[in-house]
This record gives C-alpha cells, structure tokens and sequence, in this order.
C-alpha cells in the first residue's frame, strides 16, 4: 500500500508535506516534520528509519501548505516493513578475492542495507558482463560514514547526471548534505564539465529524487583557479563523494585583495548577531576560520576549522549550529576579525606595491 502511495504522488511533491510521528518503546514520541518528504521515492528505507530508532508504531501524515490533511497512514507492526525489505531485489556485485587460508568477498562500509550478521546467497554471475563494466566506484574523502539513505540518493544522482551530462570529468557531492543527521535544505553538487546543462538537469534531478538542488558547473581552468585563490572551495572539497578519483589541489595563491573581500561577508555575525541563526553563525565563522587557515599555510579541512574555532574564539561547532553562543563569544570574535582584517589590508598594500 504505502509503495503504491508512493508511486502515485512522487511527481506531486510541490505543495505536499510529510510530517513522521514515531512512538517508543519508553512510551515517548518523535515527531519529524517536513524533513523525509524525499523518502516517498525510496519507501522501503522507512524501515530502516523505524528499526534504528526502536520505534512501535508509526504515524505518517500528509498533508499540504494550507495544513488540510490529505491522508494518514498508521503502521503498529514492524513486520511490515520487514517483510517488504526481504521482498525486494537488493544486491551488491562484488569480487572474489584470494586469501591466505580463505577466499573472501569485500564489502564497502558506505553500503545501503547488507548489515553486520545478516545471511546472504552468493552465487556467479553468468550474463551480467555488461551491467558489471558500467558500475562504478564512488570515491569518499573526508567522510568517516553515511546514512544509507543518503548513500541511496548519491547513487541515484549519478546515474541521473551520467545520462543527461555528456564529456563531463568528475561530479561531486558535498556540503551540509553529507552532515550526520537530515538538517540540509539542498543537496550541492559540482559539475567539473565543459558544457552546461543545468536548467534542464536541475529540473530533471528535483522530479527524480524530490529534493532540491544546488548545481554548479567549472571546467578544469575554472576549478584550479578557485582552488588556487579561495580558501571555501578547498573545504566543500576536502569532503565530498566524488564520481571519479580527485586530483591533487593545485599550490595556493595567496590574493590579500581577494581574501579581503571574502572576509566582509564575515562582518555580517556581529552586526546582525541578534537576527542570525545558528547554521547562518556557523556559515559566517567557517568562512573567517578557513580564511585563516589559508594564510598560515593550514590543512583546510572540517576537523581544523572545528579546532581552530575552539581555540581562537571559545565556541563548540555543534553548539554554534545549535545557536548557543554567549555574548563573551562575540567580543571575541570581533576582536578576531579586526585583526584578521588589519593582517589583510596591510598584505595586500605590500601585494600590490611589488605588483
């Protein structure tokens, strides 16, 4: 019933809003809202939703912007959803590899479903040569696990773009999507290609997997350059899935002018302090962090800015997302910033004298 609810609406996301309300064995309730509408496309992953968080039953609700309920499905047997995993046809193509005293088949851990202690049928593959030659590794960098849900949604996202894009050299998948948890509003995704497609690919993306997305395009000049003056694009890919295997950064070049008007943007935190929320705090310290990560010759990576956050303003990253920050924090960061500002500005006055 619920997969062929699913079929039917999956192309009428516009408009409609999954709210999940889950009750526990301790006799508490969580309530999700309007963050799993995409798992109307992929309704066999509520299963894994509902096991890991122990839940009895289940309550999902649909309904649409105006708040009108449009229908209500109530699950209290998680057999349901058990029996519909078995059903279904998942499977993972792997190789026979040669051991010291037992040959083994190896198993990503970034896998969907297959869990720890689970039986499995292994059996040959006979007319499968060309399906086998098309399946793809996908490169992770930076990233210690994923959701199965999400690792569901990757694959489809490079499916959809190998056929839509032609020539392209790599696609990447990175930002708060590829944050624990379900608390993104889109999914960014970099194209390294030639030829730009996106109003075409955009909207095709969004009618597949009912998320929306942010897509952009380089070409190979494009990417060095960015990677060779801004420190940002050092981060959003020092974790990333990535279709094919990433190359090497290219050396810094260090642009006191151009670093100097990446760091304005930074200037918005204690001038809008009040108004801001946590992820727009947190978006507005990483970008002064990385910026000083890149002028001290620093790894850009999330683990440092996490660091280099604690130590040089007092704050706890997963506090900052969450908008606790004391006003103590502030003065410390403004302090911060007009130093980082003044170390700029003379920089680029010497930078551009020897120019």
């Amino acid at each position: 019933m619920l997969q062929k609810q699913s079929n039917k609406n999956q192309k009428n996301f516009a408009g409609i809003r999954l709210d999940l309300i889950l009750s526990l064995n301790a006799g508490e309730r969580i309530q999700i809202k309007d963050t799993l509408r995409f798992l109307l496309s992929f309704p066999f992953l509520l299963n894994r939703l509902v096991k890991s968080l122990g839940a009895v039953n289940m309550r999902m609700l649909l309904t649409n912007h105006a708040g009108n309920r449009i229908r209500t499905y109530v699950f209290r047997n998680r057999k349901t959803y058990k029996y519909y995993v078995i059903l279904r046809n998942m499977e993972i193509i792997g190789k026979i590899s040669r051991g010291s005293k037992m040959d083994q088949v190896y198993l990503s851990k970034n896998r969907a479903g297959f869990a720890v202690g689970n039986y499995v049928i292994i059996k040959p593959l006979e007319e499968r040569t060309k399906e086998i030659k098309s399946i793809e590794k996908l490169y992770f960098y930076g990233i210690k696990g994923i959701e199965p849900v999400k690792l569901e949604i990757v694959n489809k996202i490079m499916k959809i773009i190998s056929r839509l894009t032609y020539n392209y050299d790599n696609i990447f998948i990175t930002g708060s999507f590829l944050d624990e948890g379900f608390q993104f509003n889109d999914i960014d995704i970099l194209i390294l290609t030639e030829k730009e497609t996106e109003n075409t690919l955009k909207r095709e993306l969004e009618n597949q997997i009912g998320m929306k997305t942010h897509i952009i395009f380089f070409n190979k000049s494009s990417l060095k350059k960015a990677l060779e003056i801004d420190p940002i694009w050092r981060l959003m890919l020092s974790r990333c899935i990535s279709k094919k295997r990433l190359l090497p950064h290219p050396r810094k070049n260090i642009d006191y002018k151009y670093l100097d008007a990446q760091l304005i943007k930074s200037k918005a935190l204690f001038e809008n302090f009040d108004i801001l929320n946590g992820k727009e705090k947190y978006k507005l310290i990483r970008n002064i962090i990385s910026i000083y990560l890149f002028v001290k010759n620093k790894e850009i990576s999330e683990s440092n800015i996490e660091k280099e956050t604690k130590e040089k303003l007092g704050i706890d990253s997963d506090e900052l997302k969450n908008n606790i920050v004391d006003k103590g924090a502030l003065k410390r960061y403004r302090n911060f910033y007009f130093k980082m500002e003044e170390d700029i500005i003379k920089n680029a006055a010497k930078q551009e004298k020897t120019n």
